[in-house]
């Protein structure tokens, strides 16, 4: 839920018919399903991660390559980079109120969900 600045939300109003009179509302949280809230998310995940503590810098720039609407696929080399991964990827994402969860992999881990050695993203195996 991403909100949007009071400045703006005369862009997002909208109507609301009454029997006595017309209604006006004003957004405050950018609307899922509009045409530009794929963008929004995008670029606000981008802005996050590109101003993210600096001992945090190499996830985030993995995680700005890894991003497809709301899926992330990252790839690390060992079990104890898996750990580190997801234990820096959740704090860098909580600054901006964003909840990683469910993660998978091949390789069994204390902080991975699934790991059957195949997985469907975007509904491709």
């Amino acid at each position: 839920m991403l909100s949007v600045a009071p400045k703006d939300r005369d862009y997002l109003r909208f109507y609301f018919p009454c029997n006595e009179k017309q209604l006006v509302y004003r957004h405050c949280r950018v609307v899922f399903g509009v045409s530009s809230s794929p963008y929004l998310l995008n670029a606000s995940i981008m802005h996050l991660l590109e101003n993210c503590s600096p001992k945090y810098k190499e996830v985030a720039q993995k995680l700005k390559s890894s991003f497809y609407v709301d899926n992330c696929v990252a790839g690390v080399f060992s079990v104890d980079e898996i750990e580190i991964f997801i234990e820096k990827a959740k704090l860098i994402m909580s600054k901006g109120c964003f909840n990683l969860r469910t993660f998978e992999s091949n390789v069994a881990s204390r902080s991975v969900d699934k790991h059957p050695g195949e997985t469907f993203i975007l509904g491709i195996i």
